[in-house]
């Protein structure tokens, strides 16, 4: 609902507001695609987050990532995969 209702640019702009308020609610999701996109947004918080130099949190959000995606990491998201290790 928060990304439906916020604009890309703006989310952009706030990825690391929204990604927190997602991973709060980490343990609800139940579908596959709504862990892989969360798994995205963190990778997109965590580079943000290692780009302002904030590399703890950084890898917090690169390692719930890989979480995310599982085991099946390296045959399903592979390129993912690839750039959070």
């Amino acid at each position: 609902l928060l990304l439906t209702h916020t604009p890309e640019c703006d989310w952009q702009k706030q990825i690391i507001a929204i990604v927190n308020h997602l991973n709060h609610a980490v343990d609800l999701l139940n579908e596959e695609t709504d862990k892989k996109q969360l798994a995205y947004l963190n990778f997109q918080a965590g580079e943000k987050a290692r780009d302002s130099s904030s590399h703890f949190q950084a890898s917090q959000y690169f390692s719930l990532a890989i979480d995310l995606l599982g085991e099946e990491i390296w045959q399903k998201e592979h390129d993912l995969g690839y750039a959070l290790t």
